[in-house]
């Protein structure tokens, strides 16, 4: 099974994500809904990182199966990493909607998705943007669902499909 470098830099780097597609499906899948979970703990707490104390704490209060638990870690901290430049692009494509003003749900589905797309997982951006539409729906409202795909769909069209002309990896 793939894992993830456990360096803090390589964390950083686009490559963090590489070697998820080798992941069983249900596994991927979990690891997006914890990072949400993680995501809006960290937003409604207000902190600025993904300190180790609040990882491990995340981990003490959750199920989280030892194997995931640093795919886990890549996965929350680079969408914690990439939220300004995630914000930047929801609030772009959210016509006469202030980030403050979303749900803290949808914005952590959001950031996390983006994050993902941003940094080539090696899953499909349909998949992803399919499956942040079934957590939207899991946890979020009756009108989450139609909007997370929309802004999801919307920023991936708009804004990285371009950026990623010729480049078959995305």
């Amino acid at each position: 099974m793939a894992t993830p470098s456990e360096s803090a830099d390589d964390r950083k780097a686009p490559e963090a994500l590489d070697g998820l597609g080798g992941l069983p499906t249900a596994s991927i899948k979990t690891i997006r809904r914890l990072s949400v979970q993680v995501l809006y703990q960290l937003d409604y707490q207000a902190a600025q990182v993904l300190s180790d104390e609040a990882f491990q704490a995340f981990i003490a209060q959750n199920d989280v199966p030892q194997d995931l638990e640093p795919w886990l870690r890549v996965f929350a901290s680079l969408a914690h990493e990439e939220s300004r430049r995630c914000d930047t692009w929801i609030k772009s494509l959210s016509q006469n909607w202030n980030i403050s003003r979303m749900g803290k749900v949808e914005v952590a589905i959001l950031r996390v998705c983006l994050a993902e797309l941003l940094n080539r997982g090696g899953v499909t951006p349909a998949t992803v943007i399919a499956d942040a539409a079934e957590i939207a729906k899991e946890f979020g409202t009756e009108r989450s669902q139609a909007f997370v795909h929309g802004i999801l769909d919307a920023v991936y069209k708009d804004k990285i499909l371009p950026a990623t002309k010729g480049n078959p990896s995305l």
